[in-house]
């Protein structure tokens, strides 16, 4: 009976399984930082994203982005990466940094070229000389209400391509990729 057990936790080469877990963990001393940090890197990229703004647009130059976020729980000048979909001025898909500056229900106004969203000033929007770099005139956005599920973004910076304009126009929630946790690397915003 006890020869019937042995024969039982082997494998096809022989080994009992109490020798093969002694092997695993008699591995050199390399070999378990490595497996540590590459479990930390799984779980932290499962979680988290990392994001950088290139202008001086916003306080922080790197951010670390929650992935997993209730849009129910964002509020107005939190800081949210986003997923750019009008491929005008930049690669349909590519992903921005930005604030969030209105919300559903929130009304978006003009004065001029200055922007207002519920009679605070966002910004002004610039004309480049009444066209883009392709020769088609820059639009604003249109003033009015906030429908549901969608935010206007901006930054304070003159120049920030941002819900200004009708190129890149209210972001659906559904491209809103990560809510800022935490911004590093301090900058004079502009």
């Amino acid at each position: 009976m006890q020869q019937n057990l042995s024969t039982q936790n082997t494998n096809h080469t022989g080994l009992t399984l109490k020798s093969r877990l002694n092997s695993f963990f008699n591995r050199p001393l390399v070999f378990y930082p490595v497996l540590f940090f590459f479990l930390a890197y799984l779980a932290f990229s499962y979680l988290f994203s990392f994001g950088i703004n290139f202008t001086h647009s916003l306080p922080y130059k790197y951010f670390i982005f929650a992935k997993h976020f209730d849009v129910k729980d964002l509020e107005r000048e939190d800081i949210v990466k986003a997923r750019y979909l009008n491929g005008y001025a930049f690669e349909q898909g590519s992903l921005f940094v930005k604030r969030i500056g209105g919300m559903p229900g929130d009304e978006i106004t003009h004065i001029g070229q200055d922007v207002y969203i519920n009679g605070k000033h966002i910004g002004t929007a610039k004309l480049f000389g009444g066209i883009n770099q392709d020769g088609d005139p820059l639009d604003m956005s249109e003033p009015g209400v906030i429908p549901n599920n969608y935010y206007f973004l901006y930054t304070s910076h003159p120049d920030s391509f941002d819900s200004r304009y009708r190129y890149l126009g209210l972001v659906h929630e559904r491209w809103i990729k990560g809510k800022s946790l935490i911004g590093f690397g301090a900058q004079e915003e502009l």
